[in-house]
């Protein structure tokens, strides 16, 4: 009796473990999909490219540009880039040689040089999601989800369309080479893009909100 309780037992442990290593590798896929912090907060109006446009009122001596030029990175469309690694700037500030750009759209690109090039060849990849990288994005982890599948993705690029959205804001530092050519100008830089929040800025005190519950609020401005 004892003899034939301890072979049950052996089998049962054999059968548990069979069970654990089948399942394990082959673990059932979660039916349940977690947002990323980025959906979350896409929901607010505050984080919508639309409303980092500073009206043209306050566009005065009271604030100043975070640079001479910055503005939104766009992704262009893979018949849009060809095999020119270029991506779309949507101009917010510009020196005031280049006033007439601010609000439209021109291209951003590295100067042709042989210093950039090696750069760009050393960082310049194939962008192919894993399995890991989809289970990751499943349990609501960011991934630059646009760049899957293309092929020789550059820093440009990389950074345009890191998010679901092109609402990435940078600024660029100098020297820009601006070329115009009929309607249409590119911009060249030698150095990567810095990320900002925003366009302008200003010294104020905080003095109230606006309304209880509104993102506004009523400020002094500091004058020197």
């Amino acid at each position: 009796m004892v003899k034939q309780r301890h072979k049950i037992l052996i089998i049962l442990f054999i059968a548990s473990s069979i069970f654990g290593y089948i399942y394990y590798q082959n673990p059932r896929k979660s039916s349940v999909y977690l947002p990323s912090n980025y959906q979350i907060y896409s929901k607010f109006p505050l984080d919508h490219t639309t409303y980092s446009s500073v009206k043209p009122e306050l566009n005065n001596l009271n604030y100043q540009p975070v640079e001479l030029w910055n503005g939104r990175l766009i992704l262009p469309t893979l018949s849009q880039v060809g095999k020119n690694k270029f991506v779309f700037f949507e101009v917010e500030n510009a020196p005031q040689k280049y006033l007439n750009l601010v609000g439209q759209t021109v291209k951003l690109e590295w100067v042709n040089s042989q210093n950039i090039k090696g750069y760009f060849n050393t960082v310049t990849r194939d962008v192919e999601f894993t399995k890991a990288t989809v289970d990751s994005q499943n349990a609501g982890n960011l991934h630059p989800e646009r760049l899957n599948r293309r092929h020789q993705v550059n820093p440009l690029q990389s950074l345009a369309g890191a998010r679901p959205n092109d609402d990435v804001f940078v600024k660029l530092e100098e020297p820009i080479n601006v070329s115009e050519n009929g309607k249409t100008y590119t911009l060249k830089i030698d150095r990567e893009p810095i990320q900002v929040t925003g366009k302008q800025y200003a010294l104020v005190t905080i003095l109230r909100q606006n309304k209880l519950g509104q993102d506004k609020f009523l400020v002094r401005h500091f004058e020197p």
